[in-house]
């Protein structure tokens, strides 16, 4: 896999050719990370290339989404293939990445996003944030990226399901709601 790196517009576009796996996810998330470092707080990932993201690549997206989301910065996919938008759907990742079509629409989704007050912003549902983390927890698990048992941490990963969803209700997603 090979990520080049390019500023437009003061948006990191990040490009990713390949497989982005165990062996490859390291290299995405240092190029992100890296132009994190230099300051950046918008980038658009150009998944227009990539073959194939498992939840190693899936999990760096989240990181990096997670981190921006702190410093009220932005990220925005694009040109996801076929393939590629299926590991999301399946994943139940659509709802929790801002996807656009190509590079201008994310370059203007993120110069919307930087322009609009961080208490006008649509946030996702408090239980739709706890379904996506345990996803990416358990998708990290089975990529060997935690060194807990694959049994308990399931089971642990089950039991935090069924009380998160013993306590949810409806008016918790109305109460984050902006507006």
């Amino acid at each position: 896999m090979a990520v080049a790196s390019t500023t437009k517009d003061a948006v990191t576009v990040v490009s990713p050719t390949g497989v982005i796996d165990t062996r490859t996810a390291q290299a995405f998330e240092a190029t992100m990370v890296q132009a994190f470092g230099s300051g950046a707080r918008a980038f658009a990932i150009d998944l227009g290339k990539v073959t194939l993201i498992t939840s190693a690549g899936i999990r760096v997206l989240v990181m990096m989404s997670h981190r921006l989301q702190r410093v009220a910065g932005g990220l925005v996919l694009f040109g996801l293939s076929a393939r590629v938008k299926m590991v999301f759907e399946i994943g139940g990742l659509l709802q929790q990445f801002a996807i656009v079509d190509n590079e201008p629409q994310a370059i203007q989704a993120l110069s919307v996003a930087r322009a609009t007050p961080a208490s006008a912003t649509a946030r996702p549902s408090r239980l739709a944030s706890l379904v996506f983390d345990v996803v990416c927890a358990e998708a990290a698990l089975h990529e060997g990226l935690t060194s807990a048992p694959a049994p308990s941490a399931s089971s642990a990963v089950t039991t935090a399901i069924v009380d998160t969803l013993a306590q949810w209700t409806p008016e918790d997603d109305t109460a984050l709601s902006p507006g």
